[in-house]
């Protein structure tokens, strides 16, 4: 079993806009500066020096981060590295909505490697 984080939108825009509230809350905790997941922020990565996207790299290093196609191909890829038959998904988008979303895109992807394992 292990974790996984995923921003799965309807676009890799959209998905990239949810994450940006990820992006700076783990910022936020590693300057010391906790506090509520904040609102997400357009062409946030744009705005980033090569520490904090270093810092970004290393701490989704295990996440996905796009539309159905992409976080398909980024959990297989998990899988398959990981060699671990369960996946605990994580999900820190601001919008409820969209956390949602997100969560109903993987767990469809997920349900979907699961039935073809079970077929194997």
């Amino acid at each position: 079993m292990a974790g996984f984080n995923v921003f799965a939108a309807d676009s890799m825009e959209e998905a990239k806009f949810w994450k940006s509230s990820s992006q700076q809350s783990t910022l936020n905790l590693r300057m010391g500066r906790a506090g509520k997941l904040p609102a997400p922020v357009r062409d946030f990565e744009a705005k980033l020096g090569d520490l904090e996207k270093s810092v970004l790299k290393e701490a989704h290093l295990y996440s996905g981060t796009g539309d159905r196609d992409v976080i398909e191909r980024e959990l297989r890829e998990f899988a398959v590295s990981t060699g671990v038959d369960e996946i605990i998904l994580s999900s820190a988008i601001h919008d409820h909505a969209a956390r949602l979303r997100s969560f109903e895109i993987a767990a469809g992807v997920l349900a979907e490697m699961s039935d073809k394992c079970l077929s194997d």
